[in-house]
């Protein structure tokens, strides 16, 4: 998907931005590649909505620049940056049709008539708007309006597009739907996607990369994959994904694994390689869908190397998968996504049933409490 000197497309160099006393954004550093799709994630005030109006050159950082194919943009007004900017209200004109709309910003260029004509045709039947071009805004369905957004910023062909929660507004059916249209937009285009959201799902399933942002600092970059399975930190395997995290005490050694105590009589394996020493203090975490439920009684057993006897205290048929919430006794409650391949044993456990909890050693993940 990237092209030529990929870690040069987009250099942010130590970019600050200061509001009187608080810092919005502080000293980060990040390159992003061409025709990437990069997220930056983050919860309310991370700072990730002004990183990215820093790119599109609403707002001038208070130090640092940004280096856009080349090109030092600071100080530069954003309608002379080769980005386009897509935000979450979609900002539609409502009294102008779905082609005027979208070659509003090809008229304001002074690009000829006939050219402007043709773009906005392409882009109108690549968007599959072309049976909508003479309707207002107002005839249009929510995700209808966002494609007519979306047009509007890729007529122009920018270099970049940065979008700025732009799916938020839809309904989850209709946002996955979206989503494969926006990706398939950018790959057939090779643009370079910049997404802000707060929305970790959305940016699952939309990125290259994810950049999590918190306190003005981005914490960890990565491949979705790469941010799930191997946190660097607490604070990213909570923020990523559901998990099951408990305290613990470090007891020793068993070959390569770790025991590490959940309470006095709860002790779990867990090949990691965290550094420690017995006594420390941590907090174990896992994810839910890495557990497995039996039945007490049931003639399959697990083999792995964490097998827990529990009481299942809740349950919860989704269709693709099952919840349950299983005590393992002390006070201890793991939580378990099991997904829903066939029909088995497993579907007849109920609240109250007797079970054994397992997952692996190497599922586990330790950090410093």
């Amino acid at each position: 998907m990237t092209v030529g000197n990929q870690s040069e497309f987009i250099r942010i160099e130590n970019i600050v931005k200061k509001f009187g006393e608080v810092t919005a954004v502080n000293n980060v550093s990040l390159n992003i590649s061409q025709g990437e799709v990069f997220c930056l994630l983050g919860g309310s005030g991370s700072g990730k909505s002004t990183l990215l109006r820093m790119l599109a050159g609403f707002d001038d950082p208070t130090e640092g620049r940004v280096i856009i194919d080349g090109d030092d943009i600071s100080g530069k007004p954003p309608e002379r940056l080769p980005v386009n900017m897509m935000f979450q209200s979609y900002a539609l004109f409502p009294h102008m049709t779905v082609e005027k709309n979208i070659g509003y910003g090809l008229r304001r260029d002074g690009i000829s008539k006939a050219e402007t004509k043709q773009r906005v045709d392409e882009i109108m039947e690549m968007v599959k708007l072309s049976p909508f071009a003479t309707r207002k805004p107002s005839q249009l369905s929510g995700g209808q309006r966002q494609r007519v957004a979306l047009a509007r910023c890729i007529v122009k062909r920018p270099k970049v597009l940065m979008l700025d929660e732009p799916l938020g507004a839809l309904d989850k059916k209709l946002r996955e739907e979206t989503q494969q249209e926006l990706l398939k937009i950018q790959r057939d285009l090779g643009l370079t996607f910049i997404v802000v959201t707060h929305d970790q799902e959305e940016a699952m399933t939309m990125a290259d990369r994810i950049g999590i942002m918190d306190m003005g600092q981005i914490v960890q970059v990565g491949p979705p994959r790469e941010l799930y399975e191997n946190p660097n930190s607490m604070f990213i395997a909570d923020f990523v994904g559901s998990l099951n995290k408990f305290k613990g005490v470090i007891k020793g050694q068993d070959g390569d694994d770790t025991i590490v105590g959940l309470s006095e009589n709860i002790t779990v394996k867990v090949d990691t390689g965290f550094e420690h020493n017995d006594g420390d203090k941590v907090m174990l975490t896992n994810r839910p869908e890495k557990l497995e439920i039996f039945s007490a009684d049931s003639a399959e057993q697990p083999t792995t190397k964490n097998v827990l006897d529990g009481t299942v205290k809740f349950v919860s048929y989704m269709g693709e998968q099952t919840n349950y919430a299983v005590e393992l006794g002390d006070d201890v409650v793991v939580r378990i996504a099991e997904q829903n391949h066939h029909m088995s044993t497993k579907a007849s456990i109920s609240m109250g049933d007797k079970v054994k909890v397992a997952w692996p050693a190497r599922s586990t993940h330790l950090f410093s409490a």
